[in-house]
């Protein structure tokens, strides 16, 4: 089913517009957005690091309905390869691009249970400093949700040798 407010075209240089807004063009004639959304499905990162290397604004472009980026679908997928290689081809504030329910990739990879994407992500130096508490506190939930306590009780202890007391208790 084609969506109504984005258009593209076959050109090698693939351009897409989505209420008015152009998003840069993924590098190479491989390099279409249903590309790149079945290569992060399936953690073909062979193929698509070209296409990142050449055009690193292709992170950014929203793949699907949700605009979740490759990260997002490769995050959810449990592609810990490919998710490890794009996160050293982005900045920080490219990891924290929300889809339209205002998941991060982390929260993808702890709500479908990826624990080794999981861990990556915690790993990636000062991430939850970025992020607003309420989406730590998300976070939280669903790795207890899903049984991650070790991550959990991770998020809890660096938010503790992180924050001051008064930042814990002014949260909402």
């Amino acid at each position: 089913m084609k969506n109504p407010d984005v258009e593209t075209s076959d050109k090698s240089n693939t351009q897409i517009t989505i209420h008015n807004q152009t998003l840069p063009p993924a590098a190479t004639s491989d390099g279409t957005p249903s590309d790149i959304y079945c290569c992060a499905l399936r953690g073909d990162w062979s193929k698509m690091e070209g296409i990142f290397k050449n055009d690193r604004n292709s992170v950014r472009i929203p793949l699907n309905p949700f605009d979740e980026t490759a990260l997002h679908v490769a995050a959810e997928a449990g592609n810990t390869k490919f998710v490890v290689e794009l996160t050293n081809l982005m900045s920080q504030d490219d990891l924290l691009i929300s889809n339209t329910y205002g998941m991060f990739p982390v929260h993808l990879a702890a709500l479908s249970g990826h624990r080794t994407t999981l861990e990556h992500f915690l790993s990636q130096l000062h991430l939850l400093d970025k992020m607003a508490y309420k989406d730590i506190q998300k976070l939280f939930f669903i790795t207890i949700g899903n049984d991650m306590f070790a991550a959990g009780v991770a998020l809890i202890l660096d938010i503790n040798n992180s924050c001051t007391c008064n930042q814990l208790h002014s949260a909402p």
